[in-house]
């Protein structure tokens, strides 16, 4: 499997739990707590693994931003 492959399965497994934890915040079914632990955990085993969460979270702030924007564009859109 290629890098662009890989990076591709990533970010498709990704994008599912995401929207998995953003239907959760919607039906204000997410435990915070379990999930903030979770995260944290996460990123510990990343650091083991070899990879910097530092530069995870930095991409994932980036990720989020892009979504916002998107959302804003669209809801901007909308009212027009």
């Amino acid at each position: 499997m290629s890098e662009q492959d890989r990076v591709a399965k990533i970010n498709a497994i990704s994008g599912k739990i995401l929207e998995d934890i953003l239907e959760s915040i919607e039906n204000l079914t997410l435990d915070e707590d379990q999930f903030l632990a979770e995260t944290y955990a996460r990123l510990v085993a990343a650091k083991f693994l070899g990879y910097s969460p530092t530069a995870l979270v930095v991409d994932a702030e980036a990720a989020a931003q892009r979504l916002l924007d998107l959302v804003e564009e669209h809801e901007a859109t909308d009212e027009n």
